[in-house]
């Protein structure tokens, strides 16, 4: 059975401060208001983001989970275009991620 998903353009409703819109970008997320992310800052130049130390976003070892780092880094990316106003639907393209052994 196939089920059809909507989706509403990610267009900020028209704040022109950077810190409201970086805002609403967080707040229309799930992921992210679900993690308990916080703006810090957001300027045209600069987002800040702030995520709480939590055991579900953890690895074993007690470091942030990769996907925790990821997700952060591609919101930003995210806010950072919606603060430009260039599209409507910031989308990551491409990623890297480099992994190396934890100083312990």
């Amino acid at each position: 059975m196939e089920q059809e998903v909507t989706t509403t353009l990610l267009r900020p409703s028209q704040p022109t401060n950077p810190h409201a819109i970086v805002l609403e970008v967080v707040a229309r997320s799930g992921f992210m208001v679900s993690i308990g992310t916080k703006v810090v800052s957001a300027t045209k130049q600069s987002v800040t983001f702030e995520v709480a130390k939590a055991d579900s976003l953890l690895q074993f070892d007690g470091f942030f989970h990769g996907g925790v780092i990821a997700s952060l880094a591609d919101y930003a990316g995210a806010a950072a275009t919606a603060v430009a106003g260039e599209v409507s639907v910031p989308v990551l393209t491409s990623s890297r991620v480099r992994e190396r052994r934890a100083l312990l």
